[in-house]
């Protein structure tokens, strides 16, 4: 699903997840669409999301937008900056500094 904005996308996750680490949150790196490429990596969706295994899927679309759907975190991006200023507001959010 992501093409040309892979690497700000794979940025994105990966300082998310770093993120997350510090404040005690576990997480994995997984791929949503298509793992042919990197068959040890788990292929993961929203379809997969839980309370225990809540999921975070960045995509590239039409349309930027961040929405929550029951335990999915759907991160949606026109640009690759998209992906980077979404991850912000999230840290931001989760730091206290933005309401």
């Amino acid at each position: 699903l992501l093409s040309q904005y892979k690497e700000y996308a794979g940025q994105a996750a990966y300082d998310l997840s770093d993120y997350l680490q510090t404040k005690g949150i576990q997480t994995s790196v997984v791929i949503s669409d298509d793992n042919s490429g990197y068959p040890s990596i788990p292929l993961i969706t929203c379809a997969n999301a839980t309370s225990a295994l809540p999921v975070v899927v960045f995509e590239e679309t039409n349309q930027s937008s961040m929405t929550l759907e029951g335990d999915c975190l759907r991160i949606s991006g026109t640009t690759g900056y998209d992906f980077i200023a979404y991850k912000d507001r999230i840290v931001l959010k989760l730091s206290g500094i933005m309401p």
